[in-house]
């Protein structure tokens, strides 16, 4: 992937300077690193602090449920699907897995 430089329009005069970002598939990269927000958030999404605990109170029996520990289970296997098609896309071009992430980030954003 080749960084191309910033291209820069002058369609009149500012004031202040003006930026212009053009985000690609932000939700996709959202949902592969949850974690990592979820850590910056520093709350328990989608059971994610359950899978830390889980050794410790598995035994005892105390974790509770709610609906966002019950789904934890399928996005995770939602975000394993996802870096297969992410790795597919990348490392061997595959169009497949380019098509299912496009279709899954409009999917996201509807």
């Amino acid at each position: 992937m080749q960084v191309q430089p910033p291209a820069l329009i002058f369609s009149g005069a500012y004031r202040s300077i003006v930026i212009e970002l053009k985000i690609l598939h932000l939700a996709v990269n959202a949902l592969l690193k949850c974690n990592q927000i979820n850590e910056i958030e520093g709350g328990a999404l989608l059971g994610f602090e359950l899978d830390a605990k889980s050794g410790a109170n598995a035994s005892t029996g105390s974790i509770s449920w709610d609906e966002s520990s019950s789904c934890a289970a399928a996005f995770r296997v939602l975000k394993l699907m996802v870096q297969g098609w992410v790795a597919d896309a990348v490392n061997s071009g595959n169009v497949f897995a380019d098509a299912l992430l496009q279709h899954l980030y409009r999917w996201l954003c509807r």
